[in-house]
């Protein structure tokens, strides 16, 4: 990982965060706590944000509790604040780093870069051991796969093999790609009558085991559920079952896709 990626997926991380806390101070008072020492005690000041420093109001004592929740409050908006400060920082570093160039979101490292070129790949497989060849031809080689359902919404690109159907999709590819893990990318199974496109098929590194991943990214949407619902079922007749040898990572527009918790999930599952 190059350190344009680092402050990539620290500015993501960081505007993830700023999005919770901010859905956190909904509806919360804009007013922030001041305290200060007053001899052996201390004193508490009310202060609208924007307003002079004559605008205090000061809390009594026996207004503990409200006192306690405007403290709660204030600490998220410094919290909020440092955060933005630091966005704007990455966003600044960014721009120099590319030096005014426009470059692309997905930018990656020279090495993860170097693993993505097949050919080269093959010429590094000796290095590694025998289990991890294995699955590096595994995931190299032709599949069924869900290319021919819904074609048109394989238009987010990971690399120059691979196109997905969300950005998180593309978050998680390149979490499995950043911490080595050969996998495929909708592989159809099919027993019988029964066909699934898993999002994500790769191996626990290891036992061998093969593990699913699904993204469910409509978790507000009950036709969506419903579908997935049904998904889960297919997975069980098949004998895939959650938290054993199936990962689901979930999202909705108010709640998007937590990256350090789906790193967590992955390095738990496959490594």
């Amino acid at each position: 990982m190059n350190s344009y990626q680092f402050i990539y997926e620290r500015k993501q991380e960081i505007q993830q965060r700023i999005r919770k806390l901010k859905r956190e101070l909904r509806g919360k008072p804009s007013e922030t706590l001041h305290v200060l020492r007053n001899r052996n005690s201390w004193t508490w000041y009310i202060k609208k944000n924007g307003t002079s420093a004559s605008s205090y109001v000061h809390l009594p004592r026996t207004e503990r509790k409200m006192a306690e929740n405007y403290a709660y409050v204030t600490f998220l908006r410094s919290q909020l604040a440092d955060l933005e400060e630091e966005a704007f920082a990455c966003e600044k570093y960014m721009s120099v780093f590319t030096k005014g160039k426009k470059l692309p979101d997905h930018l990656i490292s020279r090495e993860e870069k170097l693993w993505q070129n097949i050919g080269f790949k093959e010429l590094l497989l000796s290095h590694f051991p025998s289990r991890t060849q294995d699955w590096i031809k595994w995931s190299q080689e032709d599949y069924p796969n869900g290319h021919d359902h819904y074609p048109n919404q394989l238009n987010v690109k990971v690399n120059n093999q691979l196109y997905v159907r969300s950005k998180s999709e593309r978050s998680i590819a390149l979490i499995f790609d950043r911490l080595h893990i050969p996998y495929r990318y909708e592989w159809k199974i099919e027993y019988g009558t029964i066909w699934i496109l898993p999002d994500f098929t790769a191996p626990n590194l290891r036992t061998g085991e093969l593990i699913y991943l699904e993204h469910v990214g409509k978790t507000d949407d009950p036709g969506y559920m419903k579908e997935f619902g049904a998904k889960l079922s297919s997975y069980s007749r098949l004998g895939i079952y959650p938290e054993v040898n199936l990962v689901a990572t979930f999202e909705n527009p108010d709640f998007p896709l937590d990256l350090d918790e789906t790193e967590a999930k992955i390095r738990r599952f496959f490594l």
